[in-house]
C-alpha cells in the first residue's frame, strides 16, 4: 500500500507542476520570434520545474521581478503586491485511510467558505499522514472561485503544504496562481493556519501578499 499512496501522490505533484508550466508558457511567452525553448518551453516538469516556480515567486516577491500578470505587456493598470487576509470555515469529507507501519495515509475534499479580503468558495483535493503519536503533514490543490478586495469575481489555483496535529492546529504556506476571469493573472504566497472544531469540521485564516492590478 504503501508504494501505491507514493506513485498516486507523485502523479498528483507531476500534474500540478504541468499545470502550472501550461500556464506560465501560454499567458507569459515571449514576443513573437522569440525562441521559447527555455525551462517553460520544456514543460518545467520535476524538481526543475517547481525550482523554476520558486525563483519566479521568490524574486518577485523581493521586487526583483514585475508581477506575472505584466509580462510580455506594455499596457494596462500597473500591478502591485497587496497584502489580503481572511477567514474561512470548513467541512471535510474524508475519501480513504489506509495504515502503514502505523502510520495513517488519509485523502479527503474539503469545502471552505471564505470572508474577508478574499471572498468566496475553496474547493480542495487534500491528502496527508498522521502519525502514531497524533502529529500530521496535510497537501492539498484547491480551487477558489470568488472575488478578492470586493472586485470582479474570478477562479484561482492554490497549493497548500501545512504540519501540525490531527484534531489539533495546523501551519502552512500556500501559493496562489493560474488567477482566471476576473482574478486574471493574480499570484502570490502566504500561510495559513486551521484548527480542528469537530471530527469534521475546521476553521482557520490565510494571511497572503498577491500582485494584483
Amino acid at each position: 500500500m504503501a508504494k501505491s499512496w507514493r506513485a498516486k501522490t507523485t502523479r498528483i505533484d507531476r500534474r500540478t507542476n504541468a499545470g502550472t508550466a501550461r500556464y506560465l508558457d501560454e499567458h507569459y511567452r515571449p514576443s513573437p520570434g522569440v525562441r521559447t525553448r527555455g525551462a517553460l518551453a520544456l514543460g518545467m516538469g520535476g524538481v526543475a520545474g517547481t525550482a523554476v516556480l520558486a525563483v519566479l515567486l521568490m524574486s518577485s516577491a523581493l521586487g526583483a521581478l514585475p508581477a506575472l500578470g505584466q509580462l510580455g505587456s506594455t499596457s494596462g493598470p500597473a500591478w502591485h503586491r497587496q497584502a489580503v487576509n481572511s477567514n474561512f470555515t470548513g467541512t471535510i469529507n474524508f475519501t480513504s485511510s489506509s495504515v502503514v507501519h502505523n502510520v495513517t495515509y488519509l485523502t479527503a475534499t474539503t469545502l471552505r467558505t471564505l470572508t474577508g479580503n478574499i471572498s468566496g468558495q475553496l474547493l480542495a483535493d487534500e491528502w496527508g499522514a498522521v502519525q502514531a503519536n497524533g502529529s500530521m503533514w496535510v497537501k492539498g490543490i484547491a480551487t477558489f472561485v470568488g472575488s478578492i478586495l470586493g472586485g470582479t469575481p474570478g477562479v484561482l489555483q492554490m497549493t497548500c503544504h501545512a504540519t501540525g496535529t490531527y484534531g489539533g492546529t495546523l501551519n502552512g504556506n500556500v501559493l496562489a496562481f493560474h488567477g482566471q476571469k476576473g482574478l486574471r493573472g493574480i499570484y502570490g504566497s502566504g500561510n495559513v493556519t486551521a484548527s480542528f472544531t469537530g471530527p469534521s469540521s475546521f476553521s482557520g485564516s490565510y494571511a497572503l501578499h498577491l500582485w494584483v492590478p
